[in-house]
């Protein structure tokens, strides 16, 4: 994950199942980042530390069948996309704001 707060923008590496059967690796990109904001992971270290994010659920924010602590702030601009992901190997939420959102697959994956 690399956050630019400056320049407003962030790139996430995920891995993620396709259709139950295989891994597939991307890049998520936020522009025109407002929040972003993750819980710290309670899985072991070694499911995540050095690897991308397995992400398993995901989804417009707020949601109320989420149950995490993570909260938008209440003064976003009408044009700020509120999502969210979960990601399985580290056990925790993370919740974003920003005006554009893309994803990547990555080549051979």
């Amino acid at each position: 994950m690399t956050v630019d707060w400056t320049g407003r923008r962030a790139c996430l590496a995920f891995e993620m199942n396709v259709e139950r059967k295989t891994h597939k690796f991307g890049i998520l990109e936020l522009d025109g980042l407002f929040f972003l904001a993750t819980e710290a992971p309670t899985a072991p270290t070694s499911e995540w530390l050095g690897r991308p994010l397995r992400i398993t659920a995901e989804g417009s924010f707020p949601n109320a069948a989420i149950k995490t602590s993570l909260e938008l702030p209440g003064d976003l601009p009408s044009d700020a996309i509120g999502h969210y992901f979960y990601a399985s190997n580290t056990n925790g939420f993370t919740v974003f704001a920003a005006t554009t959102i893309g994803f990547l697959w990555c080549e051979g994956t």
